[in-house]
């Protein structure tokens, strides 16, 4: 009769030791599971520009795995905060009739989808008369713009991970843009 309580303890011990043991292990993959997923939703915005003859595109897009949920967007003109007017006003002296430009604030509380893309600056200069020359004019616009227009976006995964995205010059050649 002991010797049969002493099996049944030795069983019981050993049963809630690997018990604990199983338990511990599933912690421990569910807790790298939910790191892997929040790796795989994570979102990556960065910009891009395209320049043609004389149209100007500057884009954002979303290169990352999953939604970033937009928070706050601005516009930055030489560091100072301001509207999407404001932006438009600076490079209006220099818009003609024909000219299309086209910006966007994307305002905040929403989402972008992976691969998702939005143009943020839309611009193409149009010859308006004879004595216009809007190679000179497109330059003058591109200048200010790449010299002095930022962009902030404060934004979040799925998983509330927060991210910010700011306009690099770093990999702007300045120089290209410099006024002879």
């Amino acid at each position: 009769m002991e010797e049969s309580k002493e099996i049944i303890k030795f069983v019981f011990d050993w049963s809630t030791f690997i018990a604990c043991l199983a338990f511990f292990v599933a912690v421990h993959q569910a807790w790298i599971s939910r790191k892997h997923n929040k790796l795989s939703v994570q979102p990556l915005i960065y910009d891009f520009m395209e320049e043609g003859d004389k149209c100007f595109t500057y884009s954002i897009r979303n290169k990352g795995h999953g939604v970033a949920k937009i928070e706050s967007f601005k516009y930055y003109w030489a560091g100072q905060e301001i509207t999407d007017e404001e932006l438009r006003n600076k490079v209006n002296p220099y818009i003609k009739h024909k000219d299309h430009l086209k910006i966007i604030n994307l305002g905040s509380d929403f989402g972008m989808s992976n691969d998702e893309i939005f143009k943020l600056i839309d611009l193409t200069v149009v010859s308006d008369v004879s004595s216009d020359i809007p190679t000179d004019r497109f330059k003058k616009i591109i200048n200010l713009i790449v010299t002095n227009c930022r962009v902030k976006i404060e934004y979040k995964s799925l998983y509330n991970e927060e991210f910010s995205f700011e306009t690099s010059t770093s990999a702007i050649d300045l120089n290209l843009y410099k006024e002879e």
